[in-house]
């Protein structure tokens, strides 16, 4: 299983992000920061890798200035492969 993560520094942020995303019709929920990102409130918004440029496009264009870094996340079987995107 593969999937993207948006980490932010406000929960607040992180909340305004994925309404946006799902205002744009792409499914996102929250899930738990990995320990490899080092920052951010706690929980991140999960969503399909295939929408990583329009995730990027709505962090610009929405000023989410607490945005800290998107996550690559790949699971695979008891192994958790987190990278920086």
């Amino acid at each position: 299983m593969n999937y993207c993560i948006a980490v932010f520094r406000s929960k607040t942020q992180v909340l305004e992000f994925m309404e946006y995303m799902r205002g744009r019709g792409v499914y996102c929920t929250a899930t738990g920061v990995p320990g490899e990102a080092h920052i951010g409130c706690g929980i991140a918004a999960k969503f399909n890798c295939g929408q990583h440029e329009l995730a990027k496009n709505i962090v610009m264009e929405n000023g989410l200035d607490t945005f800290f870094a998107f996550y690559h996340i790949e699971k695979n079987g008891l192994r958790t492969s987190t990278r920086r995107i």
